[in-house]
């Protein structure tokens, strides 16, 4: 059994130095890089015990954008809860085609996601004006994710 368990922490720190190795010669400024990425350098050495524990920190820093992923889902699930809410209350007007929770929520939905088909819309000033923070939420929280995730790559 430890004969397993060594040759499966052999391959973790493998594993660590080959991604330490990549992020270090993607790095633009190498001396700016190192001041955190010595201690993934040093996590990755498989016969120190101690050193070991620099992988807790590489853990942390994971967590912390797992972290505002989370939080930027939760605001995006929210943002359209309340934007449903409001709009069914705000658009009780006679020509009005928003009439229900579920036509209100397709219309948060499409609305923030900046798809609008149309087929739900807005008739009074106030409902514009929720129809264009909404949109302008939904850009932003899109466009946060989207340059996220480019700069993964």
């Amino acid at each position: 059994m430890s004969k397993l368990l060594a040759y499966i922490d052999l391959r973790i720190c493998a594993i660590f130095f080959i991604d330490f190795s990549i992020r270090f010669k993607k790095a633009k400024d190498k001396r700016e890089f190192m001041k955190w990425g010595r201690i993934d350098l040093l996590s990755s050495t498989p016969v120190i015990d101690f050193l070991r524990a620099g992988r807790i920190l590489r853990l942390i820093r994971l967590l912390r954008i797992v972290r505002a992923l989370v939080a930027a889902a939760f605001t995006s699930i929210l943002l359209l809860l309340f934007s449903s809410k409001v709009i069914l209350q705000a658009v009780q007007e006679p020509g009005s085609n928003i009439k229900t929770a579920e036509e209100a929520i397709w219309w948060s939905y499409s609305t923030f996601t900046t798809l609008s088909y149309g087929e739900f819309y807005t008739i009074t000033i106030e409902g514009r004006r929720i129809t264009a923070k909404l949109t302008t939420a939904g850009m932003a929280l899109f466009g946060t994710f989207t340059a996220f995730a480019a700069s993964w790559f």
